[in-house]
């Protein structure tokens, strides 16, 4: 009798014995899955199609969606002061003194217009070029100032003023100036005590001051300059029109 030799098989036992039979075929099966691994069971790592996609995320303000500028992820127009800017970037906001150029950068207007006005002066109770009261007669001065830029002078009057020891000059006059020239051609200030008005008669309380104002002094809205001869103090404002 010649041996034979067969390779061995893993099969569990009632599989064996239901080998012959359609029912023992189904019954192969279902041994099967209960006694091997077959095969794998559903993918977790599929994502669910059939879910639907969240519609209500919003694209924020960004150079992809926004030809102006940004400001707390709104798109806004960007030719304004308050929201200056272009090409999705965030928003500037202009000074008091400036405007949303056609650039959308914020910039000094040249021909903006600024009224400079004089508010209050200190001034010092005695001529300091004599060291004697301003008036013989004990009287208050009468300060004024004169405005003169571009060949033009005017006399702005005081609508108050202390008692000595101190004398406090408080105003609230000026002119209108372009921007272009505040910041070139200036402005000549000098205050005077009007001694008299018919005829008109100035006594100086201080030398002629040119002054030339800096993008930062109309920025700023105001300039104070300090020892001006008989004027210890004085005080401007600039207000954009």
């Amino acid at each position: 009798m010649k041996n034979s030799t067969r390779p061995s098989l893993t099969v569990c036992p009632s599989a064996h014995r239901a080998r012959r039979t359609a029912a023992g075929l189904a019954t192969l099966m279902a041994l099967f899955v209960g006694c091997g691994e077959v095969g794998k069971g559903p993918e977790t790592d599929i994502p669910d199609l059939s879910a639907p996609a969240d519609l209500s995320a919003t694209l924020s303000c960004s150079p992809k969606n926004c030809a102006g500028c940004c400001s707390n992820g709104v798109c806004q127009p960007g030719n304004t002061r308050t929201y200056c800017g272009t090409a999705g970037g965030v928003c500037g906001v202009c000074s008091a003194s400036q405007s949303c150029g056609a650039d959308s950068f914020c910039s000094y207007d040249p021909a903006g217009s600024f009224l400079f006005a004089v508010v209050q002066a200190e001034l010092s109770t005695t001529n300091p070029t004599t060291s004697m009261p301003w008036r013989s007669n004990g009287m208050a001065p009468q300060p004024l100032v004169q405005f003169d830029t571009a060949n033009r002078t005017n006399v702005v009057t005081p609508t108050s003023s202390t008692n000595p020891p101190g004398w406090l000059a408080v105003w609230r006059e000026g002119f209108f100036y372009k921007a272009k020239d505040l910041l070139s051609t200036g402005v000549k200030l000098q205050v005077f005590d009007r001694t008299a008005i018919t005829p008109l008669m100035l006594t100086p309380m201080s030398s002629p001051h040119s002054i030339t104002l800096t993008q930062k002094d109309l920025d700023a809205g105001s300039v104070e300059y300090v020892g001006w001869e008989g004027v210890k103090k004085i005080l401007l404002v600039l207000e954009r029109q």
